[in-house]
């Protein structure tokens, strides 16, 4: 994460100014090297492996969508269509993550510990065949910029002169902050309230007896708030819609802060992924409504930083704090990306209504 948001906030530039199909190219590429890295017992050469994780990570939350909705745009296809693409692709996600999980078993159980990742390295070069079939497309004068000074500055100067882009950044940093917080915290919060499990610590070895089943059990709740961003979508507006989201995430942390029981707090998190799910679709929607083309992955990029300022700061609360704390901070991170909706909203209709 640190690395990230060292490298991951200039990325978008070179995304939007050589191009997104090539920016995807080089997320596969980085997989790729990734991967065999992983293949060696050395501290130093796994240590360039997470670095490099890093960028390919800000590539991958940046490239892939600036491509798609510039090119969805260029082919001429419905913008309401672009909604339901984010939909569709949400629940894909959630379901290639429950198939991961259990390819990944396999090959473990097959070739040991490194079989899930040579399993990834085939995967990916797979992705990246599709990949170079694919149309080229680039942020500024939708051509090859010749100064990524010119994004930097333009992306910039989008983002205060435009409250809605500020907020949407801010919405996003901190939900995505908060959600991956939580993703450090969840398998030591149930392994420590695991039935049959050690009383008082995380018992990892009974806790992970149904780990892998709990995860699949997120991931199905990931598609299906693919399935709920949809429905959102048919009664309201996406902004509207964000509120509740955002907003019963929050609700969702107060079950661990309150309650030590096994049962309450995983059905706590499984609604929280469920929110998860609707919020990737529902923010990427935002972000298509809001940015222009010409510099999403540049302006995408630039709220990383903030994001991964926050995911380094979450990671060190679990050190020092307690799980309940922790918790409350990540409560208090949803809350604020709810209220800053709510502020979204009133902006964005209040446009609507002077157009």
């Amino acid at each position: 994460f640190t690395s990230s948001a060292i490298f991951g906030t200039f990325l978008g530039f070179f995304v939007d100014k050589y191009g997104r199909k090539l920016g995807c190219i080089v997320f596969c590429v980085l997989e790729l090297i990734i991967n065999v890295l992983e293949h060696f017992n050395n501290f130093e050469l796994l240590v360039l492996g997470r670095v490099l994780g890093g960028m390919s990570t800000s590539l991958l939350f940046t490239a892939f969508e600036s491509w798609m909705v510039s090119e969805h745009r260029k082919r001429g296809f419905e913008e309401k269509k672009i909604a339901h693409t984010f939909a569709i692709a949400q629940m894909g996600n959630g379901a290639m993550a429950v198939l991961a999980g259990v390819l990944a078993q396999v090959s473990a159980e097959q070739f040991g510990d490194i079989g899930p990742f040579q399993l990834a390295i085939a995967l990916t070069a797979v992705a990246l065949v599709f990949v170079c079939f694919w149309n080229e497309n680039y942020g500024g004068d939708g051509k090859q910029s010749s100064s990524s000074d010119l994004l930097i500055g333009d992306a910039m100067n989008v983002i205060k002169k435009d409250t809605k882009i500020l907020l949407l950044g801010l919405i996003q940093s901190l939900f995505e902050g908060a959600m991956y917080t939580f993703v450090i915290m969840w398998v030591p919060t149930l392994a420590r309230m695991v039935p049959g499990g050690k009383s008082g610590q995380p018992d990892f070895a009974v806790f992970g007896l149904g780990q892998g089943w709990i995860f699949s059990a997120m991931m199905v709740c990931i598609s299906i708030g693919g399935e709920v961003f949809e429905g959102i979508l048919k009664i309201t507006t996406v902004e509207a819609g964000s509120i509740f989201i955002f907003l019963l995430a929050a609700a969702s942390m107060v079950v661990p802060i309150l309650f030590n029981e096994f049962y309450m707090v995983l059905g706590a998190f499984l609604i929280l992924e469920a929110c998860v799910g609707a919020s990737f679709g529902a923010m990427a929607t935002m972000r298509s409504h809001l940015l222009p083309d010409a510099l999403q992955a540049s302006i995408m990029n630039i709220f990383r930083l903030p994001l991964n300022i926050l995911v380094v700061t979450g990671a060190r609360m679990g050190d020092v704090l307690s799980p309940p704390q922790v918790f409350g901070v990540v409560l208090s991170w949803f809350l604020a990306s709810g209220v800053l909706q709510i502020w979204l909203n009133s902006l964005v209709k209040a446009k609507k209504k002077t157009a």
